[in-house]
């Protein structure tokens, strides 16, 4: 009897054996690997509002010649705008690693994913910012321009980030930049800045501990402020978020996003091609108490030519002085002078 059963169970034994192992053949191995270009998810995506009013915005400042004062203001300003809504978003907070550096700057995981997208739209559009060299993109290395999500920032002065929220909530300070950041004109801008300094970091918090960490916090939660204001209406604050950048990124090529800066508007050059508006501009300067300031226009003056770049920037950092540019030629035509020596 017991010698029935041992041999029923080698029986049993043989046949499952058997089935598992012609299971095994019949069905392909799957090798054990990743693709090689993964496939790109929500994360790993930017979402940018872009616009007829960015393109247009965008081609005008930076698409003739890559000036740092007149293209990256405004291209920061657009980005941001079109950003907005994404960053002012409270994703699910992921857990912080406990090895990262409090101090270390904020690690803008949207930048590149958005200069990508921002560039494939600028192409469609056949629209192309010049690039400084072949190692230099024009948006995050020659403007410097970086792009953040408000999870990722400590701006207590600036919104309330309470967990159940599903965007972040401005504090008075910065529903105050409404008021203060309407009028783009120079008074406006530093009204603009000026309100924009209630929004700095004070103190170390749990997201940076020392001095360092607080300027650049502060300078981000800032930036962030101008953000919620265009998200607000771009249309009606491009322009003095555009002239706020403008005097945080400073004039100086060599100045960083961040240092004190102040605001600056586009002066304006007189042309003066007749003897009245020579004499007109002489009695303006008296009765305002400002000084005359003269450069020359001749198709025989290269001097004259080579200045007129430089004069214009003058007449933009000096607006308590008036800058005139008198057309020798017309001048002398007017006179009905023939000879000019």
């Amino acid at each position: 009897m017991k010698k029935s059963l041992t041999l029923l169970i080698l029986l049993l034994c043989s046949l499952l054996c058997s089935t598992v192992l012609s299971n095994l053949l019949a069905e392909p191995v799957q090798p054990n690997t990743v693709p090689a270009f993964p496939v790109e998810t929500q994360a790993q995506s930017c979402r940018l509002d872009l616009s007829n009013e960015l393109f247009g915005g965008v081609n005008e400042a930076c698409g003739r010649n890559l000036d740092r004062s007149r293209c990256c203001p405004v291209l920061a300003a657009w980005l941001f705008a079109a950003h907005a809504r994404s960053a002012l978003q409270l994703p699910a907070p992921a857990p912080t690693p406990e090895s990262s550096d409090p101090d270390e700057p904020m690690k803008p995981d949207d930048s590149q994913k958005c200069v990508n997208t921002l560039q494939s739209a600028l192409l469609i559009k056949q629209i192309k910012i010049p690039q400084p060299n072949s190692s230099c993109d024009a948006i995050l290395c020659f403007c410097g321009i970086r792009l953040h999500q408000i999870s990722s920032l400590s701006c207590p002065a600036a919104f309330n980030v309470s967990s159940g929220l599903k965007n972040a909530t401005p504090t008075a300070a910065v529903k105050n930049l409404e008021k203060e950041c309407r009028n783009s004109s120079y008074s406006g801008c530093t009204r603009c800045l000026g309100a924009l300094q209630k929004l700095n970091v004070r103190g170390g918090n749990k997201k940076t501990t020392t001095e360092r960490g607080s300027k650049m916090m502060s300078k981000d939660c800032k930036l962030m402020g101008l953000t919620w204001l265009l998200a607000r209406n771009k249309t009606a604050y491009i322009p003095t978020v555009s002239a706020v950048l403008r005097a945080i990124i400073g004039r100086n090529k060599t100045q960083a996003w961040g240092q004190k800066g102040s605001c600056f508007i586009k002066g304006k050059v007189h042309p003066v091609s007749r003897m009245e508006k020579w004499e007109e501009k002489i009695a303006e300067a008296n009765r305002q108490g400002k000084i005359l300031v003269v450069n020359f226009k001749a198709s025989w003056c290269l001097p004259c030519k080579k200045i007129a770049p430089i004069y214009q920037e003058l007449a933009s950092t000096y607006t308590s002085m008036i800058f005139v540019t008198i057309d020798v030629e017309e001048l002398a035509v007017s006179n009905q002078k023939t000879h000019v020596p």
